[in-house]
């Protein structure tokens, strides 16, 4: 189940959605790194883990 955009980031004032289940299958690499706020160093290792424990990519 998704998780909801406060739940996972603790902020529930994010411009947009992010989470590990924001990005489509097959996306590249870094379209998902450029589309993640720098400041967010943690969400973006969080997401970078869910997609390569999915076997999104390599």
């Amino acid at each position: 189940m998704p998780f909801k955009d406060h739940e996972f980031t603790g902020d529930k004032n994010l411009p947009r959605k992010l989470t590990p289940h924001s990005f489509k299958i097959g996306e590249p690499y870094d379209s998902v790194l450029r589309s993640l706020p720098d400041k967010s160093d943690w969400l973006r290792q969080a997401v970078i883990d869910k997609i390569k424990k999915d076997g999104l990519i390599k």
